[in-house]
């Protein structure tokens, strides 16, 4: 990355910096391997764009942050979160008769509880989640919209605090 201020106008203070490297105020900063063409830095338009599309990533990070503080995260876990629900609910709506479904049974014997249990636990927790899910859908989306309706870099410095805090309090 490469972090710059600009000065009456002119890009200034250019040096490289870490990916995870947080901006001072007044500072922009643009990919190391797709640096625009230095007159571009000089464009408010390009500062706003890069400022937007910089939120838009902290916001969409945050979210994922807060997913994490509910589930547990990567791909083949969350396979397995809806795959153990489909087999809880069909469970249950088969009246809870039959061969107890192989994820359904797995909750049961790693919780001491009986497949009945397991599967309603499994539903009570996906249905919670879906509605702790919305929530920070929800935060993520109107922090974005925030961001892309921003006409300067301030507004989109504020438009990112907001979305973060809101994040952040779920």
């Amino acid at each position: 990355m490469i972090a710059y201020k600009r000065t009456n106008g002119r890009a200034t203070d250019l040096r490289f910096v870490p990916e995870d490297y947080a901006p001072e105020a007044g500072e922009f900063m643009v990919p190391g391997d797709d640096l625009p063409p230095l007159d571009s830095l000089h464009d408010p338009a390009y500062a706003l764009a890069d400022a937007k599309a910089r939120a838009c990533a902290a916001i969409d990070s945050a979210a994922e942050a807060a997913r994490d503080r509910y589930i547990t995260p990567g791909a083949g876990q969350a396979m397995t979160y809806l795959r153990k629900e489909a087999q809880a609910r069909a469970f249950a709506a088969a009246g809870y008769a039959g061969t107890v479904p192989a994820l359904v049974q797995a909750k049961a014997a790693a919780s001491g509880l009986t497949a009945r249990q397991a599967a309603d636990l499994i539903v009570a927790t996906a249905d919670a989640w879906e509605a702790k899910a919305a929530q920070i859908e929800q935060a993520r989306e109107a922090g974005k919209g925030a961001v892309s309706a921003a006409v300067d870099t301030a507004a989109v410095t504020s438009a990112r605090e907001a979305g973060l805090e809101a994040l952040g309090a779920l």
